[in-house]
């Protein structure tokens, strides 16, 4: 799958560092509370309140981010399209799309066989779902 192909991170000292993580979710209460969530992982989080808002993030960031995670259905630009605009710059990107509904961009997601959680979710399950996409070297210090 396309979003394994990305290189091992490191700092510019071959040190440990923390995942840097982009958030795009339109629902301010799930935004809040998985950026919660990550960051008492130790993680760096970024949020975004739509799609527009994540590319933006994404082109203007000082460093990659490590994976994004997307809602699909979000006002302005939806999860999937935001993707392609940040996939077709950097095709190895790390995604990992969420959704409360099996509708829309969902059989793009399905077919490509992009990582998906459903909402509702544990904050476990997101914990869990991101440590699958993050790189090894990011889980350790």
């Amino acid at each position: 799958m396309k979003w394994w192909l990305a290189p091992e991170p490191e700092s510019e000292d071959g040190a440990w560092r923390p995942a840097r993580l982009l958030l795009a979710e339109d629902d301010e209460a799930v935004r809040k509370l998985a950026a919660l969530l990550l960051r008492q992982e130790g993680w760096q989080v970024t949020v975004a309140a739509d799609g527009v808002e994540a590319v933006h993030a994404w082109n203007n960031a000082p460093d990659p981010f490590d994976l994004v995670i997307l809602d699909l259905q979000m006002p302005n630009l939806g999860g999937y399209a935001a993707y392609q605009r940040i996939h077709k710059q950097h095709p190895t990107v790390r995604v990992l799309f969420m959704s409360g509904s099996i509708s829309g961009d969902w059989d793009r997601v399905h077919q490509e066989m992009l990582p998906f959680l459903a909402k509702p979710f544990t904050g476990e399950q997101l914990v869990q779902a991101v440590r699958k996409l993050l790189p090894p070297s990011l889980l350790t210090h």
